[in-house]
């Protein structure tokens, strides 16, 4: 069993189990370093103790992915400044498992290009932050949706240096 904020009691939780019927993430990379910021998730939150490179969260009602890509990013880590490039990186889309919904789940992930690197103001849902290279290996568990993104964005670079 595993206790969220509030002491909401969740059992039998898998991977899989989606909060809404659609999210939004946002990969944020420094063009002055090139590096993309890493969150280590609170235990406040799903899957909480593992890295991840995307700032993200629930899509409101009758709101837009990318408006609730930017409110995240200002919720979650305090950003108001400049962007160079936010565009949509990536969709996916699995069966929603939560009798809440009746449609599938979509998370829609966001990369977004900031002129310099800065020092987040962590909320809650965060424990801590570092700008990372790409290269070396991030220490401790990462969060299963950045194991497959790390895996496009891998494919992506290549791609683009032939």
């Amino acid at each position: 069993m595993i206790k969220f904020k509030k002491f909401i009691k969740v059992e039998n939780l898998f991977e899989k189990k989606y909060f809404g019927s659609s999210a939004v993430g946002v990969i944020i990379m420094a063009k002055d370093t090139g590096r993309i910021l890493i969150l280590k998730r609170s235990k406040d939150v799903f899957d909480g103790g593992t890295y991840s490179i995307v700032a993200s969260g629930k899509v409101d009602e009758n709101e837009k992915p990318v408006h609730a890509a930017k409110r995240e990013i200002q919720e979650e880590l305090d950003y108001k400044g400049k962007f160079l490039s936010f565009k949509l990186f990536d969709i996916f889309k699995d069966k929603n498992d939560s009798e809440e919904f009746d449609d599938d789940f979509i998370f829609y992930t966001y990369f977004a290009m900031i002129p310099k690197e800065f020092k987040p103001k962590l909320n809650w849902e965060h424990d801590l932050c570092f700008w990372w290279n790409g290269k070396d290996k991030i220490k401790g568990k990462v969060h299963f949706g950045t194991k497959r993104l790390l895996k496009k964005i891998k494919n992506f670079t290549l791609k683009k240096k032939k």
